[in-house]
């Protein structure tokens, strides 16, 4: 289950409740729901994101996997025969 669909859900189930926002335990829980919610769209936002820049992430590496650059320090090692 999805967190859109959990909170979706305790959303509901704090609807059956009817609970009386004339009290101070029912403007609190309404108050958590409400942050929840906030929270719930921030995580799926940050979660689209994350997925965009690891697509992004896998295609720069596979262009650049090919591409060698010389470096002016690195000498290859010459082989050696042994008689």
């Amino acid at each position: 289950m999805k967190l859109t669909e959990k909170m979706s859900y305790l959303q509901g189930l704090l609807d059956g409740l009817e609970v009386d926002t004339s009290t101070k335990e029912g403007k609190a829980l309404v108050q958590m729901s409400d942050v929840m919610q906030e929270m719930v769209m921030y995580v799926e936002d940050l979660q689209a994101q994350v997925d965009e820049l690891t697509e992004l992430c896998d295609i720069l590496d596979a262009a650049a996997a090919p591409v060698s650059i010389p470096l002016p320090f690195y000498k290859p090692a010459t082989a050696v025969r042994l008689q």
